[in-house]
């Protein structure tokens, strides 16, 4: 017989979350986070890091009438402002923190769940959800990898964040469960980031990255 695996475990509730299950606490932390994300990454916007990966975007995707960075006026495709946003949101180190995954989770998930519910045209309820699905998968993930994870040298923010961006996404686009479990599954591959580039623009970054292969995984 054929054992589930965490992954796909983890799939069975991201597909099964709904809004009115969500206890008042974690709804109210969450509300607080994603304000806490909405303004550090309207603060960052301008920092150079955010110029760059703003260059690089503009090199490779044509500017879109979808989603809009923060902080500018300047809209692009749900994946690269998921990027943007996310490094805009790391830029200045003021983000929330997790002790739980020794790293900053809302700015690796919070992107692409704003980015896909824009898009979609949805509610604020849904965008909330969203951000709750992935920042459990996130810390669940880091609960069978914590601190080790770490210690051996990996930005948690990105390696952890993934799965939560993966969530996320896959719980807005309503995938079943087969293909949000082959999702995370591909986060896993995608997972990255080392503490080593601490210190540089790559730092921040990686928040971008977390959301843009989250997104890529689903």
């Amino acid at each position: 017989m054929n054992q589930p695996t965490l992954l796909s475990a983890i799939a069975r509730w991201v597909v099964s979350a709904d809004f009115p299950d969500l206890p008042d606490g974690e709804i109210a932390a969450a509300r607080a986070a994603l304000a806490d994300f909405v303004a550090v990454a309207a603060a960052g916007s301008g920092t150079s890091v955010v110029r760059n990966a703003a260059l690089y975007a503009a090199q490779n995707e044509r500017a879109g009438t979808c989603v809009q960075q923060l902080g500018r006026s300047v809209r692009f495709s749900p994946r690269t402002a998921a990027f943007l946003n996310g490094t805009a949101a790391h830029a200045l180190d003021f983000d929330d923190v997790s002790w739980t995954t020794i790293g900053h989770p809302t700015v690796g998930i919070a992107p692409t769940a704003l980015s896909l519910a824009v898009a979609q045209g949805l509610s604020g309820r849904e965008f909330l959800t969203a951000y709750v699905v992935g920042a459990e998968c996130a810390h669940q993930i880091a609960r069978w990898t914590m601190p080790e994870l770490s210690e051996h040298g990996w930005h948690t923010t990105l390696a952890n964040g993934v799965f939560g961006a993966a969530a996320a996404a896959a719980w807005l686009l309503k995938t079943d469960v087969s293909t949000t479990s082959n999702a995370l599954a591909i986060a896993a591959s995608l997972a990255s980031g080392i503490r080593a580039n601490f210190g540089s623009q790559t730092k921040a970054i990686h928040a971008g990255l977390s959301n843009l292969h989250g997104m890529m995984a689903v």
